[in-house]
């Protein structure tokens, strides 16, 4: 089952994507990429998003299930402020007031462009 997490997801989806990531029947938490993938990848995708140690995540005496809630907070918080301005700016006219001025611009940049190259040339 293939779990991604979307800029645009609320906490509550985070937090359902995270409980239902794969993980394995060993309660314990070990890191080993060979033996144990799916949890690896889910203590590595934590220390990414936490900025804590593979060691120190072992440490911590956690099951898979605070594991996961662990790892889904981690993502809400360090994502929730990314996640606000991306749907200030998809929910605004921000951007596309500034596609639309930059379009101007570049038009009138490539026209100058263009009645340069077409003087050299010799069509005007």
């Amino acid at each position: 089952m293939l779990i991604y997490i979307l800029i645009s997801d609320s906490a509550e989806e985070i937090e359902e994507k995270c409980r239902k990531a794969v993980s394995d029947t060993e309660s314990r938490l070990s890191y080993d990429p060979e033996k144990r993938p799916a949890i690896s990848n889910l203590i590595d995708l934590y220390c990414a998003v936490s900025g804590s140690e593979i060691a120190q995540v072992e440490k911590q005496g956690w099951d898979q299930l605070q594991l996961k809630k662990a790892l889904s907070q981690a993502v809400i918080e360090r994502f929730t402020p990314i996640r606000e301005n991306f749907l200030k700016l998809e929910q605004g006219t921000e951007v596309d007031e500034i596609l639309m001025e930059n379009g101007k611009t570049a038009r009138s940049i490539a026209q100058q462009n263009m009645d340069e190259i077409q003087r050299i040339v010799g069509f005007t």
